[in-house]
């Protein structure tokens, strides 16, 4: 358990996570007033509002906090860190399973909702081009991260089952601080996947600290 310094994942299953990174250093963006900024969403997406129910334990986890976020690492996990002058980039999975793989991006600069848009907007093209299908886009309800915009889609993956992803793009309450998240798993089963889970565990905090 811990971080793996410099260890790259050259893997289909990483997919989702390099169109993430591939947004991180997106620039700032108007916002209107909340409510009304995520109404004019939920019309332009046409989708339903997804709600995420946050989880604050996993059997036999233990609580990590790295760069202003805290995550369940369930045992046998690893972290793989990587860092730039944007952001920094946390690679959470079972090293057994390459769709195991949760993403988490962490800015921590003043952040508005128009930034939050913006970083969805540009994981949106990233996974368009990149040969995601399904594509979906939907504003979210989650507590734990006040304004959040998902994507869900699919991923065709040669010689083996095609998977099912999820990522959300948020900021926490203080505006201080905005993430990307991502899960991906065998294709229809994303809500049950243990990875799901991880990503339902993560939450900003005030603090920092590497294991």
């Amino acid at each position: 358990m811990g971080v793996v310094p410099g260890m790259r994942r050259h893997l289909s299953g990483s997919m989702v996570v390099l169109a993430m990174v591939l947004a991180g250093c997106t620039a700032g963006g108007d916002s209107g007033e909340p409510a009304e900024l995520e109404a004019d969403l939920a019309a332009e997406y046409g989708g339903e509002t997804w709600t995420v129910t946050s989880s604050d334990s996993i059997d036999g986890a233990e609580s990590y906090a790295s760069d202003g976020v805290e995550f369940q690492l369930p045992p046998d996990w690893v972290v793989d860190r990587t860092e730039s002058e944007e952001f920094v980039q946390l690679q959470v999975y079972d090293p057994d399973d390459e769709l195991s793989i949760v993403g988490i991006t962490v800015a921590t600069k003043d952040v508005s909702d128009g930034d939050v848009i913006l970083a969805s907007d540009a994981t949106f093209t990233q996974l368009g081009a990149s040969g995601a299908h399904n594509l979906e886009r939907h504003v979210v309800e989650w507590g734990t991260w006040p304004f959040a915009v998902a994507i869900s889609g699919d991923v065709v993956r040669e010689e083996t089952e095609d998977s099912t992803f999820v990522s959300i793009s948020g900021r926490d309450e203080a505006g201080s601080l905005r993430v990307g998240l991502s899960a991906q798993t065998s294709e229809g089963e994303l809500e049950d996947a243990l990875q799901y889970r991880v990503l339902r565990t993560v939450r900003a905090t005030h603090g920092s600290s590497d294991d």
